[in-house]
């Protein structure tokens, strides 16, 4: 059987557990990038005006993509 994968299901996940993005982990900026439709470029801007909590780097790459649109 040759099911396809798609992008991010080749992906590990990151832990569950955490409520911080690991910058460090380029396969963890490349998931996070992946899932928002941004690029990684933006969760790091993003993380330098937010911090690191996952929650708060998800709004602030939602509403640059907003202003983007």
């Amino acid at each position: 059987m040759n099911a396809r994968l798609s992008p991010v299901s080749s992906l590990r996940l990151p832990a569950q557990s955490t409520d911080r993005i690991d910058l460090s982990s380029k396969w963890e900026l490349t998931y996070w990038a992946t899932q928002w439709g941004v690029t990684p470029e933006q969760i790091i801007k993003a993380v330098a005006t937010v911090g690191t909590n996952l929650r708060l780097v998800r709004r602030e790459c939602a509403a640059d993509r907003a202003i983007r649109a």
